[in-house]
Parts: structure tokens; C-alpha cells; sequence
């Protein structure tokens, strides 16, 4: 490494090497993650991914307000005696477009956190069976 140069500043010598490209980079175009040392392009990558990530999350977060807001009302418009009065069909209103969008925007967020893990060198990765920690909340409804 002592010979090696900075691919983006050809007179400073290289400090590392990336651990995603294989480039050489100098102190300053260096970038640490947990330890592992990027170089500026791979590093920008990742940050683009995280900022999808978090938007997508925060729509998601929100979508998933809404979703609950009108379960709520609609849920306090039946208890309230209304029966399926103008409260409970507010919320009804509000929960039946609300379900496929947060379905979409769930899909959305899931896609773009396992790119950015693969990116990383990471995965999710889960078994076959994976899917039957889905009924663990729903079965402790019925066995707390």
C-alpha cells in the first residue's frame, strides 16, 4: 500500500482500500462504517439508500396513523350507540382506501431496506417458516 495511490487525488497516497469497489482512498476521500472503510463514491451510495429508507418509513409511519385513527372511529362509533350511524361510516371511509395503501407502502419499505442491506453485505435472510411468527401476536390474543 506504501506505492499505492488515491484514485480521486493521483499525488496523495492511499490510506485503505474500499471494502465495496476495491479503490484506493486517501484520508480524506475515507470513509468509515462500523469499522469497514469506504471509499466517497461507494459511501454516497450508501447514504442515498438510507434516505429512501427513511422516507419510506416515515410514509409508512404515517399512512399507519391514519389506519389507526379511522379503526378508532369507527370502533367509538359503534360503541357510542350510533350502530353504523355517520361516525362509524367516517371511519369506515377512511380505513377501507387506507388498507391497500398501507399495504403498498409497507411492500415500498420492505423492498427498499433489503437493497440498501444487500448493499451492505448484509440480508434478511429467514427460513421457510419464517411467516409463522405472524400468528405469535394473533395467538396471544386468544392465550396471553
Amino acid at each position: 500500500m506504501d506505492n499505492a495511490a488515491c484514485e480521486r487525488h493521483p499525488e496523495t497516497s492511499a490510506a485503505a482500500t474500499c471494502s465495496r469497489c476495491g479503490s484506493y482512498a486517501c484520508h480524506d476521500c475515507l470513509a468509515l462504517l462500523r469499522n469497514v472503510p469506504l471509499c466517497e463514491v461507494c459511501n454516497a451510495g450508501l447514504e442515498r439508500d438510507v434516505e429512501g429508507v427513511t422516507r419510506s418509513a416515515r410514509v409508512v409511519r404515517y399512512v399507519a396513523y391514519i389506519f389507526a385513527a379511522s379503526a378508532v372511529v369507527t370502533a367509538g362509533g359503534s360503541l357510542v350507540g350510533d350502530g353504523l350511524g355517520p361516525v362509524a361510516l367516517t371511519g369506515v371511509a377512511i380505513f377501507l382506501p387506507a388498507l391497500p395503501v398501507l399495504a403498498v407502502a409497507f411492500v415500498v419499505w420492505f423492498r427498499r431496506t433489503n437493497r440498501a442491506l444487500r448493499r451492505r453485505g448484509l440480508s434478511l435472510e429467514h427460513g421457510p417458516n419464517a411467516w409463522l411468527w405472524f400468528l405469535v401476536p394473533m395467538a396471544n390474543l386468544y392465550f396471553p
